[in-house]
């Protein structure tokens, strides 16, 4: 499962997409091949989580900027979950 959303740096004010690849169960028997999205950030030092349907899904967390590569701390909304 990918997580998507956008994100306003709170340096330089450039809107950028970021996406997060939660991890998959190791005791799946099949896995869901996904690749990375081109032209988006991909979040990094992954702060509080919840587990929603076994999976630990993340509630904030870090990512630089693709303009000033300034680290931006995120806040991830419901609705992305």
């Amino acid at each position: 499962m990918i997580l998507k959303d956008k994100h306003k740096c709170k340096y330089c004010g450039e809107e950028f997409e970021w996406f997060y690849q939660v991890p998959q169960k190791m005791e799946c028997r099949l896995f869901d091949v996904e690749t990375w999205p081109e032209g988006k950030v991909r979040l990094y030092r992954i702060g509080r989580s919840i587990e929603r349907n076994g999976y630990l899904v993340p509630l904030n967390a870090e990512a630089y900027c693709p303009k000033c590569n300034r680290l931006n701390y995120i806040e991830i909304e419901k609705q992305c979950l």
